[in-house]
């Protein structure tokens, strides 16, 4: 299976932190504070259904995943945006590890796009291990995405 992440800043969060909207593509450095969306497509490449699904993307140093599980996120690439209530996670569970980010699909037939936010928190060059997809049940059966550096500045 195809595994492909990436990284948007996102702009300021209206409402209570409700809302938030997608800025540009990262700056050279990223400010203390400053929220990112990550961005995660799984593409099956064997016919027929994908069953118990696990992906685990890492989580730079120097970052912390945001769980606000009721944040909207306006102009997120989601196969319905956000819907009447506010639904835009296309998975059965998650976990925020300190290092990575989990998510579990039970089935999937068809390609798919997810994201979570970021917060940057302290200063530093930092790089995070590849987003890996296997099934839990066959692990022969995976998908490996590439390195990636996040930078952030004073």
């Amino acid at each position: 299976m195809d595994v492909f992440r990436h990284d948007t800043l996102v702009g300021e969060a209206a409402g209570q932190g409700r809302v938030a909207s997608c800025g540009g593509l990262l700056q050279q450095f990223l400010k203390p504070g400053e929220l990112v969306l990550a961005t995660i497509s799984v593409t099956p490449q064997r016919k027929g259904a994908l069953r118990y699904l696990l992906i685990e993307d890492g989580i730079p140093a120097g970052f912390s995943a945001v769980e606000d599980a009721g944040m909207q996120i306006e102009g997120a690439d989601t196969p319905y945006r956000s819907d009447y209530y506010g639904w835009n996670h296309w998975y059965d569970g998650r976990e925020f590890r300190d290092q990575r980010a989990e998510f579990y699909f039970s089935y999937l037939d068809r390609p798919i796009t997810f994201n979570y936010v970021l917060r940057a928190e302290t200063p530093g060059r930092y790089s995070a291990l590849p987003t890996v997809a296997w099934l839990m049940y066959e692990p022969e059966v995976r998908g490996v995405g590439t390195e990636r550096v996040l930078r952030v500045g004073p």
